[in-house]
């Protein structure tokens, strides 16, 4: 797995063109917009997402046929996978919340505070949910056919917002009007607190990444390469 790692590690160095791209964008949001936990979560979603395009990478020229002729198990190939992605993300999430905190304590002039501390840990979900989401689809359907995959679950989930958007304009109650987004969350946070919303929700993370993992090492065990 450790020669696993470093291939993967060098596919990634190779994009340090589009990384410092990146990086100067996430600088100049950062100043304009004021928001220190937009960086956070910029950085985290970003750094987790070019951790699974390592996948389409091994896949380019037949390479998987010549990776899985290597002294290494299938289970060790899904597993390292996962992990680099989740590595990634983590790197992500740890140099953009410091810079966050020096941001804010230096330019905004505000201590860190609970509300800093919470807003960071929230972006710990979408660090888990990354990989769950893309690796199975790139291990199942590959490059080519996994954009067109992704591409419709959005369509789908856009056409049911839609959907349910425009329905009271034709008479169709779906919902209570009265039952926003703010209400919702008003009435979960006066009844839970924020650090057990916050633990619950890396817990579901962390229970959909097992399942997503036991998915991928399925897909790989069956798939001929």
């Amino acid at each position: 797995m450790k020669g696993l790692l470093i291939k993967d590690l060098r596919i990634a160095s190779q994009q340090k063109v589009l990384l410092l791209l990146m990086a100067g964008c996430g600088i100049i949001c950062l100043f304009t917009m004021k928001d220190t936990a937009f960086i956070i979560g910029y950085a985290t979603l970003l750094c987790g997402m070019l951790g699974t395009t390592t996948c389409a990478y091994d896949d380019l020229n037949h390479g998987m046929s010549f990776l899985l002729t290597l002294p290494y198990s299938r289970k060790a190939y899904v597993l390292e996978k996962y992990l680099f992605s989740i590595a990634a993300g983590i790197a992500g999430w740890s140099i953009s919340t410091v810079i966050a905190a020096i941001s804010q304590i230096v330019f905004l002039k505000k201590p860190i505070g609970a509300e800093f501390l919470n807003g960071a840990l929230t972006f710990i979900i979408p660090l888990f949910l990354i990989p769950t989401v893309m690796i199975p689809i790139l291990l199942k359907f590959g490059q080519a056919r996994s954009r067109i995959v992704m591409f419709t679950i959005m369509g789908i989930v856009f056409a049911i917002g839609g959907v349910l958007a425009l329905a009271p304009s034709f008479g169709v109650a779906v919902y209570d009007e009265n039952l926003t987004v703010e209400v919702v969350t008003f009435g979960i946070r006066n009844t839970l607190s924020y650090g057990l919303i916050i633990a619950g929700g890396i817990a579901a993370s962390f229970v959909l990444f097992i399942t997503s993992f036991l998915i991928s090492l399925a897909v790989i065990q069956r798939k001929e390469y």
